[in-house]
């Protein structure tokens, strides 16, 4: 079943298997009836008394997503929120949005809350003590007196003690804290004798009953020979404590079923033919069934694998070194590539997605403005990894498609959206898809590689900013500082300066040059790819040529012409020499290897004079879009420019249109029509020019026979090759030699 909806789930740090058990229960119900679930969650969730900071700021913003992502419907687990402040924020936050919201086990407004029938599990608990170990005197060690869920649990045990005839005095009802400090006062005074010892302690939460259990246990008072002891929830506090403790678990898979179904009601006004799951006791050794132990058992095991996996997580985070990395990035693409490569520290993902706002860098000229509130219309796909491959990236995206992923065709999702920043600085958010609610927990190696990404992306920021402020210092010179050429300003006046003298034939051709961004190594050494580029147009180019270095990497060369008809040949000649020459020089300097170049170009006359540096820009622009972009890195444009380079340095191997369109994955037919397309060119006449005209440079500059000569170039026949040069060129190859033989 293809997903048709979106439901989000805004809820505080997913910390414990119980966030995880309710997530899932929310998940399984939502995509059985085609709906994803998206998750808008951090890693904080301090009561109001813990303060607040910058930090905190940053965290919370994720729930601002709400206001520009499409929903169908929300889950508000209200009941989750320590503070006060943040459950009225995002409570105002879904108000603002109008889109259909049901709260969990917190009133908000006028949405209607989602409570689970807590007395059932306790119930069920006094019931078992009562048949099962004959127990007559029951103590009830609940919650907060003012607690609406301290009053829903004891009144189970209640009504089961009245249900079988069971006096059950006011007395034996102890109001607790949900946490140790109470259970631990009424374990001392039981040991004490400052009260008569029960048959059993019926605790409203797995805290209380392992903190009574260990309390009595310390005094000598054992369970299960001595007294029974029970908990509620079904925690890993109470599988995992020796002997477990035995539990009621359920309720929040209960709970997250039940929100489903109310909200689905409410945006569809149809009831869901599902079942509700029910509560049930997990046995365990405080109360002498474990041999009834199972579901314990399960979840025991669940934790220590889960356990042993963050384990191992632990060492790869430590060997990663992620933070020192992502912390001496100088691009976009550097981070881009080192925060890819150590997404693995992450557990159980099978999305990884890293989207940035559009204006996450700030501004330049005003340094102190950065986003510190809700996200922009647009965000950037950074990152878009799968098990085994990545997904296209490099794209802007509408914010209200929350992750592109989900606009595609897909089964229901569940994917966990937090936030990316650094203290209040807004920097974008994680996207990442789960099989299971299970999977995921706010663990510190998801915090971890969040923090050092953030950390990356601020230590970038401030690379940009001195690039920026050099930049500012530069522009009023002619030359760039690291390459000694003309940098955009000194380019355009001498372009300007040259146009101005051209007379009415005289024209410039100028190729824009920069290159796509390649893999970077990780000995943290930056490549160096502008000297690479810079040092190999400064060898190729002629003194009648102006080069420059217009900004970041992007190049330019400018050559006189006459002939329009003369600009491609310029283009692709300049194209194969700078390839053939960067192979000579790419030893000597730190580049592991070429770069594969993108270009445009541009025709210019006397009357374009003054308009040069309008054509610039543009030229610069749809570079950038270019090299940025990875949805055009890996179009068919890019690969047939890479293919045809190729043919055209190495023209003497067994190119075919054949050969040709199954390098590029795509029918004889289509590839032809991209190839004109393309280079308004056939392919087969493009091949037939590349060899022609090397077989000219070699019949220029070497003494070979006419035979070797075209062998070199491709032909297997030498008098086919004569025939083809004759009709091409209007003369023999012989005569063309002799015709030049000057040059020899």
């Amino acid at each position: 079943m293809n997903s048709h909806g979106i439901i989000g789930v805004l809820i505080p740090a997913i910390t414990n298997a119980l966030h995880s058990e309710l997530l899932n229960s929310i998940y399984k119900q939502a995509s059985g009836l085609g709906y994803d679930i998206v998750v808008f969650t951090n890693s904080t969730n301090s009561a109001d008394s813990s303060g607040y900071s910058e930090y905190v700021a940053g965290e919370e913003n994720i729930f601002t997503l709400v206001l520009k992502a499409k929903l169908d419907g929300i889950i508000f687990a209200a009941g989750n929120f320590s503070s006060n402040r943040v459950f009225r924020k995002v409570f105002h936050l879904i108000e603002k949005t109008n889109i259909p919201c049901v709260t969990l086990e917190r009133e908000a407004g006028s949405f209607p809350c989602i409570n689970v029938p807590q007395r059932d599990g306790m119930y069920l608990m006094t019931e078992h003590f009562i048949k099962f170990h004959k127990c007559r005197k029951i103590y009830c060690l609940t919650g907060p007196e003012n607690n609406s869920e301290s009053h829903e649990r004891l009144y189970g045990v209640k009504q089961a003690m009245q249900d079988n005839n069971l006096k059950f005095d006011e007395n034996d009802i102890f109001f607790g804290d949900f946490w140790k400090e109470k259970a631990a006062a009424l374990g001392h005074r039981i040991a004490s004798g400052d009260i008569e010892k029960p048959d059993a302690v019926i605790c409203g939460n797995d805290v209380m009953a392992v903190t009574l259990f260990d309390t009595l246990r310390a005094e000598g008072i054992f369970a299960p020979r001595d007294i029974l002891i029970s908990g509620y929830d079904g925690g890993i506090s109470a599988v995992a404590h020796f002997p477990s403790i035995t539990t009621v678990a359920g309720k929040n898979e209960q709970l997250g079923q039940m929100a489903v179904n109310a909200l689905y009601k409410i945006i569809t006004g149809k009831n869901t033919e599902s079942c509700i799951g029910h509560q049930k006791i997990i046995f365990g050794g405080s109360c002498g069934c474990q041999y009834q132990c199972g579901d314990s058992d399960i979840r025991l095991q669940e934790y220590i694998d889960k356990f042993t996996r963050n384990d191992i997580l632990s060492e790869l985070y430590l060997n990663s070194n992620c933070t020192a990395k992502l912390s001496e990035v100088s691009s976009m693409h550097e981070f881009i590539y080192k925060a890819d490569r150590i997404a693995h520290i992450i557990p159980d993902w099978e999305w990884f997605d890293l989207c940035l706002c559009d204006d996450w860098a700030g501004s330049f000229e005003n340094p102190e403005q950065f986003r510190k509130k809700c996200y922009p219309d647009k965000m950037f796909l950074a990152i878009s990894k799968r098990i085994g491959y990545n997904e296209p990236n490099g794209f802007y995206f509408n914010t209200s498609e929350i992750i592109p992923a989900l606009s595609e065709p897909h089964e229901p999702a569940l994917v966990i959206i937090t936030p990316l920043h650094r203290d209040a600085r807004a920097y974008g958010y994680c996207a990442a898809k789960y099989k299971n609610g299970k999977d995921f927990s706010m663990n510190m190696h998801y915090i971890n590689w969040c923090d050092a990404a953030a950390n990356g992306l601020r230590s970038l920021q401030k690379q940009m900013y001195t690039d920026y402020l050099k930049m500012q210092m530069t522009q009023y010179s002619a030359r760039d500082i690291q390459t000694g050429m003309y940098n955009k300003k000194g380019f355009a006046d001498k372009l300007s300066a040259a146009l101005i003298n051209c007379n009415g034939k005289e024209k410039y051709a100028v190729v824009f040059i920069t290159y796509k961004k390649m893999i970077i190594s990780d000995t943290g050494k930056n490549t160096d790819i502008d000297m690479l580029l810079a040092n190999t147009l400064g060898l190729l180019c002629s003194s009648g040529e102006i080069t420059g270095r217009l900004s970041g990497k992007i190049f330019a060369v400018a050559a006189k012409t006459i002939q329009s008809s003369d600009v491609q040949k310029y283009i692709d000649h300049h194209i194969t020499k700078i390839y053939e020459l960067m192979k000579k020089i790419q030893s000597n300097i730190s580049c592991p290897e070429l770069p594969e170049l993108i270009f445009s170009y541009a025709l210019l006359s006397a009357a374009d004079y003054d308009s040069v540096i309008n054509c610039i820009d543009r030229n610069i622009q749809n570079l950038t879009e270019k090299s940025n972009h990875a949805a055009f890195i890996n179009s068919y444009a890019e690969k047939l420019n890479q293919l045809r380079i190729d043919m055209r340095m190495n023209p003497e191997k067994n190119w075919s249109v054949e050969s040709m369109a199954d390098i590029l994955g795509v029918s004889r037919s289509y590839f032809q029509k991209l190839y004109r397309i393309q280079f308004n060119i056939s392919c087969n006449s493009d091949i037939i020019d590349a060899r022609l005209q090397k077989s000219r440079q070699l019949l220029e500059s070497t003494s070979l026979y006419i035979n070797e000569i075209a062998e070199q170039c491709g032909y297997q026949n030498a008098s086919h090759f004569m025939r083809q040069f004759k009709n091409t060129f209007g003369i023999t190859a012989a005569g063309y030699r002799k015709k030049h033989i000057n040059t020899l």
